[in-house]
C-alpha cells in the first residue's frame, strides 16, 4: 500500500504494514487512537493475523490454503533486511493504543517484538524493538505544547544515536522534517516538507542540500480518504500515479498503479469478511487478477 509520507531511511527496515502504520506524526491537539488509525470498531484487546496461500475452487471462489508469510505483499520496498513473518499480533490498551507488536517467522524460533510506552495525553514516548529477545533498536519522541511531534531519535542495536528527525511547523499548513543521520549528528541527510490543506497532506517534497529528490501529491474524496496520489522524480517528471477505492467500512478495496503514460502497472483488489462488530476477519489480496495472499484475523475484545 502506497504511503504519502516518506519515512526515515533506517538500515533496519523490517516492519510489516501492520506495525509500520503505528507511529505517525501527531498533527494537532487531539491525539487519534490506534483504533481510529486502523479503522477498528469496539474495544479490541488484541489481533492476531495469520497468512495463507489462496486456493481457487471450481466455481472461481477463493478459499484458504496452506500457511505462508506476509511477504511479498506487505514488505514491498523494504529491502534485503525485511523480516517475513508467519503471523503478527497486536495488543491494545483499553484506551485504544497499541502497547505491543509481535511478528513470528515460519520456524517460530525467531521473532520481532516492539514495545510502546505512552505519557501524558496518550502521547507515544518510547518504542523499543527486540529480535529474539535481544535489543534491536529504540526510538524516543518529543512533542510541543499542542501535542505535535517535534523530535524523534533513533538508537541502533548498540544503543548509539543513529538518526535524529526534528519537526517544525512554520505555519498551519506546513510540516518540515529535517533528518540528521551521520555519526556526529551534525549534517542533515535530507529534509521532507509536507503541505496540508484542511488538515490533509496534499504534497510531500523530499530534498537534500536543496536538491529535489522526489515529490508526492495527494487528492482525497469527500470524507477524507486518499483517492489519487502522484510521484514525481527529482526533475519533476511524473513517475507514476495511484488510484484508490474503498468499501462502506472505509477499508481499501482497490489499488491501481499507473505509469507516467497512464498504463496500468499493478492492479490490486482486496476482498473482506467482517465480524458482528464491523471489523474485518479475512482479507484476500488479488494482484493483477491473481489471488496472492489471504490474511485471517483472530480478534479478541475487552469484556
Amino acid at each position: 500500500m502506497a504511503k504519502f509520507f516518506m519515512t526515515e531511511r533506517y538500515i533496519y527496515m523490517i516492519l510489516a504494514l501492520t506495525c509500520a502504520c503505528l507511529s505517525g506524526c501527531v498533527s494537532g491537539e487531539e491525539v487519534r487512537t490506534d483504533y481510529e488509525r486502523l479503522k477498528l470498531r469496539g474495544k479490541v484487546k488484541n489481533i492476531t493475523e495469520i497468512y495463507f496461500l489462496p486456493e481457487t475452487s471450481d466455481d472461481d471462489s477463493i478459499r484458504i490454503g496452506e500457511r505462508t508469510t506476509n511477504a511479498p505483499s506487505f514488505l514491498e520496498g523494504a529491502g534485503e533486511e525485511s523480516f517475513a513473518a508467519r503471523e503478527s499480533k497486536l495488543y491494545f490498551n483499553f484506551a485504544g493504543f497499541i502497547t505491543e507488536c509481535i511478528m513470528v517467522d515460519t520456524s517460530a524460533d525467531f521473532h520481532f517484538r516492539e514495545m510502546f510506552e505512552y505519557g501524558d495525553n496518550n502521547l507515544l514516548q518510547h518504542k523499543t524493538a527486540y529480535l529474539s529477545n535481544e535489543f534491536f533498536y529504540r526510538q524516543t519522541f518529543r512533542y510541543d505544547s499542542r501535542n505535535r511531534e517535534k523530535e524523534r531519535k533513533f538508537y541502533d542495536g548498540e544503543q548509539h544515536l543513529f538518526e535524529i528527525v526534528s519537526i517544525a511547523y512554520p505555519d498551519r499548513n506546513t510540516v518540515l522534517e529535517k533528518v540528521i543521520s551521520d555519526e556526529d549528528n551534525t549534517n542533515s541527510a535530507f529534509e521532507i516538507e509536507i503541505s496540508k490543506r484542511d488538515g490533509y497532506p496534499i504534497q510531500s517534497i523530499t530534498r537534500t542540500d536543496s536538491v529535489l529528490l522526489e515529490r508526492w501529491t495527494c487528492e482525497y474524496d469527500n470524507i477524507g480518504r486518499i483517492s489519487l496520489s502522484r510521484l514525481y522524480d527529482g526533475e519533476n517528471n511524473l513517475v507514476k500515479h495511484i488510484k484508490y477505492a474503498y468499501d462502506e467500512s472505509g477499508n481499501e478495496t482497490e489499488y491501481t498503479e499507473y505509469s507516467d503514460s497512464d498504463e496500468p502497472l499493478v492492479e490490486r483488489k482486496f476482498l473482506y469478511r467482517y465480524d458482528e462488530n464491523g471489523n474485518w476477519t479475512e482479507k484476500a489480496v488479488i494482484t493483477d487478477f491473481f489471488p496472492e495472499i489471504i490474511i485471517a484475523r483472530k480478534i479478541v475484545y475487552y469484556e
